[in-house]
Parts: structure tokens; C-alpha cells; sequence
């Protein structure tokens, strides 16, 4: 009977330990209990820094989404627990200008970040933008996407991840 015992406990240790290192990635995002969607947001103005705490972020209820001013960045953060698109906008003083953001969330236990840079060139009546987004796909697959793009000061500025 002790003979027994020693391999049927080897052998279920095993299958744990397999199980974990398979599924680990699975669990972690279900169990994620922090915020879903978070990003930096560097934004400069003809070439200088605009200071994180003058940038307005806000949802459209106006309470779901978080910012924290970082190091020349504004840190993002949205709970983003169910499937669908997720809105928010960034109000830039001194262009008086709106960036509208929007993620796509294709699972509720989707984890994304996201880094995005935009500069305003009033001079050039321009904006040139840059974002790098990982996330899952609507098929579970680890997605990154990074796209750069410049459009004119009077143009609606949308930027979208996650196939938003």
C-alpha cells in the first residue's frame, strides 16, 4: 500500500504542475483583478512636452476611466471587464483640441496596454500620431498592432486598437 502511494502522488504533482504551465496564461487573465485596458499617452505641443496633469481625460459617463500623471506621459487606465468598444477622450489645452480614443474589447477577460504618441504642430497645421496596442483578438490570439499616421488640425482625431 506505501509503495503505491509514492508514484500516485509523483504522478498527480506531475499533472498539476503540467496543468499550470498550459492553462497559467488562461487563469492569470480571468483572475486579472486590476485595470483591463492601461496606457501611456505622451503628448507634446510644437515640439514641447505638454504636462500630464494639464491633459483632461474622461469617459463618456465621465467616471470610468482613471488617469495618473507619469514622467512627460499620462497614464490611462479603464476597468474594461465586458465585451465591446470602450470610449474615452483626451482634451488637449493649448489646441483645444479632443483626441477620441476607442478599444475594442473582444473577451471580457482581455488584458490590453497600449503606448500612444501624438505631437501638435500648429505651425504645420498638422498632427502626426503613433500607437502601439497589444491585446487578444476576438479569437484569442495575442494581437500587436502599431500604426503611425498625420492628419490636419481641423480633422477629427480618432485613434482606435483592438479593431475598434
Amino acid at each position: 500500500m506505501k509503495k503505491a502511494v509514492k508514484p500516485v502522488l509523483i504522478g498527480v504533482v506531475s499533472f498539476l504542475v503540467i496543468m499550470v504551465c498550459f492553462f497559467g496564461r488562461v487563469l492569470y487573465y480571468r483572475a486579472y483583478t486590476g485595470d483591463r485596458i492601461k496606457g501611456k499617452v505622451y503628448i507634446t505641443l510644437c515640439g514641447e512636452t505638454v504636462p500630464p496633469e494639464d491633459i483632461r481625460v474622461y469617459g463618456p459617463d465621465g467616471s470610468n476611466v482613471s488617469c495618473k500623471a507619469g514622467d512627460g506621459y499620462t497614464l490611462i487606465s479603464v476597468k474594461g471587464g465586458e465585451y465591446g468598444q470602450y470610449c474615452f477622450s483626451a482634451e488637449v489645452p493649448g489646441v483645444n483640441k479632443t483626441v477620441d480614443f476607442k478599444v475594442m474589447q473582444h473577451n471580457w477577460w482581455n488584458v490590453c496596454e497600449f503606448n500612444t504618441r501624438i505631437d501638435f504642430d500648429t505651425k504645420g497645421d498638422k498632427v502626426d500620431y503613433s500607437v502601439s496596442y497589444t491585446g487578444l483578438s476576438e479569437w484569442g490570439n495575442k494581437e500587436r498592432n502599431r500604426y503611425e499616421k498625420t492628419a490636419s488640425l481641423r480633422d477629427k482625431i480618432t485613434i482606435h486598437m483592438g479593431g475598434a
